[in-house]
């Protein structure tokens, strides 16, 4: 019989779903810490999916041969944590670039 979801079921496919966008919208915001940590929930959160079954023996199945997007947003997700990465190292490399006196002068020493 097909996988009805409860409400307890549609939180973590919701959120694992939304992950990619929501780690992207951090990242235009140089948040990459924040990031990171999302892309760590991201990697537990497909770890229980792929984990849970809702029948009483393994052949009935489990959420992600329910909802085969599971899977396929995986693809999104695992490859979260090396353009998180890059993008990082590339804004670290934009910081040691810049002059440091104008990156740790007091404002007064800017006033004339």
């Amino acid at each position: 019989s097909p996988y009805t979801l409860s409400l307890h079921d549609a939180l973590p496919i919701y959120l694992f779903l939304s992950l990619p966008s929501l780690v992207h919208t951090l990242l235009e915001s140089s948040s990459f810490l924040p990031a990171a940590r999302l892309e760590g929930v991201g990697r537990v959160v497909y770890r229980e999916l792929s984990s849970f079954s809702y029948g009483e023996n393994e052949e009935e199945g489990g959420l992600k041969e329910a909802f085969p997007i599971i899977e396929r947003q995986w693809e999104s997700v695992g490859s979260l944590g090396t353009g998180i990465a890059r993008r990082a190292t590339a804004e670290l490399r934009l910081w040691e670039a810049s002059p440091i006196v104008s990156r740790l002068s007091p404002s007064w020493l800017n006033e004339s």
